[in-house]
């Protein structure tokens, strides 16, 4: 159980979910037609409006929208050049594996003389979901590892260590937590010895293990040049489900504007159809409904009425909350397991060996110390209770685990 989400007994669910639904095919269609359909993974969140701009070339295949992120360095001529990804050495990228992953790297002259700083970013390809518990990175003799900041990773704080021309982050000894600190993503800076690129950096990706055997990703990543300044700009892109293709890649138009520059400079046109996307890259906001058994939703807009309205996050330890875009943007649903007392009725009653053991963490108008399961009256210590669903992340298809408030 890797993932903790912050819930209400009430099925309020404090997580962003990516709003998905089955993607719109657009056989049959007209000039002037529109469907709006909307993304199913990544960084951002939004609706996608598209208008069949000529019928002819309209294929009827399904689409889907993707967000994720790029970054880029300026060379001395003042361009930004994408920083390419890493190379994979072998692996079969089937399911309980890493080995799609990557280590991107880019290098700029860094804030003193002789001084390189590298600027990394771990692309996570995992499709059974699984984390990576920790990461090495091993430069060639003769480059010396000056500096490696502490930085954030979707599980924590990570803090580098320096072994000779080896820069090791978590947890490299092979053990499997489970639970892995890195969840894709994540970004870090490197301060190294000047070089003469081309330079190759050998890196390995430690599976956590969490679907059952675990491999790790290995390959190498080649600099073979060095930039001025680093940016990351936030990107979408389409892709053909059908024909598994991608025809559209590196948007950065907003509903018809650069999200950069402010440039108006209209919608792309596709495969005969404009595509408008409106998105929303912030990962805090708030939403008002929760899927229930797949199927229904829960309307939370009275707590919104009420004047209360609860900030979407994720929890990465007792009380405190993450922006962890991979874990926000997922969907999730409530799978409830109890029993009504009667049809329509308010009373739940909690099945034996069903539902989830959830960690009730504060009480609604009293003292957690009041509450009535509290097996250490007077304590206002969390306790765990037995709840009558269970909650659901549907992109990774595993159970969570949650806190909640009564």
């Amino acid at each position: 159980m890797k993932t903790l989400v912050l819930l209400f007994v009430s099925y309020l669910i404090f997580i962003i979910p990516s709003f998905t639904q089955a993607p719109d095919t657009l056989a049959g269609t007209n000039y002037g037609d529109s469907v709006t359909v909307t993304h199913t993974q990544g960084f951002g969140d939004g609706n996608v409006y598209v208008v069949v701009d000529d019928s002819t070339q309209v294929t009827g295949h399904d689409y889907e929208v993707y967000f994720d992120k790029q970054r880029y360095y300026r060379n001395e001529n003042g361009e930004w050049i994408p920083i390419p990804p890493g190379r994979i050495k072998g692996g079969n990228g089937g399911p309980d594996t890493l080995t799609g992953s990557t280590v991107d790297i880019g290098a700029v002259y860094g804030p003193a003389a002789g001084v390189i700083e590298l600027g990394c970013y771990l692309n996570l390809v995992a499709p059974d979901g699984n984390w990576a518990d920790g990461i090495s990175m091993t430069f060639p003799a003769g480059i010396t590892i000056i500096d490696a900041p502490p930085f954030q990773a979707g599980g924590g704080l990570v803090t580098p260590e320096i072994v000779g021309n080896t820069l090791n982050m978590g947890i490299v000894d092979g053990s499997q937590t489970g639970d892995g600190i890195f969840h894709g993503g994540e970004e870090w800076t490197v301060f190294i010895s000047s070089f003469t690129p081309p330079l190759s950096v050998d890196w390995i990706i430690y599976d956590d293990g969490w679907s059952g055997g675990a491999v790790n990703a290995e390959g190498y990543t080649v600099i073979d040049s060095i930039g001025y300044l680093f940016k990351t700009e936030d990107h979408w892109n389409l892709r053909n489900l059908t024909r598994q293709d991608t025809v559209l890649e590196d948007q950065t138009v907003i509903m018809g504007y650069d999200l950069y520059t402010g440039e108006w400079v209209g919608d792309p046109i596709v495969e005969g159809f404009k595509i408008s996307v409106d998105a929303n890259y912030d990962s805090t906001k708030d939403f008002s409904e929760l899927i229930i058994n797949g199927t229904g939703s829960y309307d939370i807009d009275s707590y919104y009425a009420n004047g209360w309205s609860p900030t979407a996050r994720s929890i990465d330890a007792f009380g405190s909350g993450t922006t962890d875009p991979f874990e926000l943007q997922k969907d999730y649903e409530l799978r409830f397991t109890g029993i009504y007392e009667d049809p329509g009725a308010s009373v739940v009653y909690i099945q034996p060996g069903t539902g989830s053991i959830a960690t009730l963490y504060g009480a609604w108008g009293y003292d957690l110390a009041d509450h009535p399961m509290n097996p250490n009256p007077g304590s206002n210590d969390p306790f765990t209770v037995r709840i009558p669903f269970e909650v659901w992340c549907i992109d990774d298809n595993r159970q969570i685990n949650f806190l909640i408030f009564d």
